[in-house]
């Protein structure tokens, strides 16, 4: 079974820091080897982006409680990725989080 092209915008779960974690991704490069995501965290510390539970992102996240999008973002090879989703990352969310992150 072929899984899904990894593009900006989309939904994945990946190792993030120390657990699988649902990402969005803000971007790939041309060979498709390393994408560059923006992982959520559980706990609002400081400047976030926060997602609450029942919005259309955090159902396509299956989120069981409020998640946090914090000023990091993380670098995984596109083969490591675990679950790789069809969903996108409503556009609205998605162009905060990448101006929250300081990715252009």
């Amino acid at each position: 079974m072929n899984r899904p092209a990894v593009v900006p915008g989309c939904i994945i779960f990946a190792l993030a820091a120390t657990k699988v974690r649902p990402c969005v991704v803000l971007a790939v490069d041309a060979a498709n080897t390393v994408a560059t995501i923006a992982p959520c965290r559980g706990s609002e510390r400081g400047s976030c982006v926060e997602v609450k539970l029942g919005c259309q992102a955090a159902i396509a996240m299956r989120l069981t409680k409020p998640t946090y999008f914090h000023e990091k973002i993380e670098r995984v090879s596109v083969a490591a990725i675990t679950e790789i989703t069809t969903l996108r990352c409503p556009p609205d969310l998605f162009l905060k989080i990448k101006r929250h992150v300081g990715f252009r």
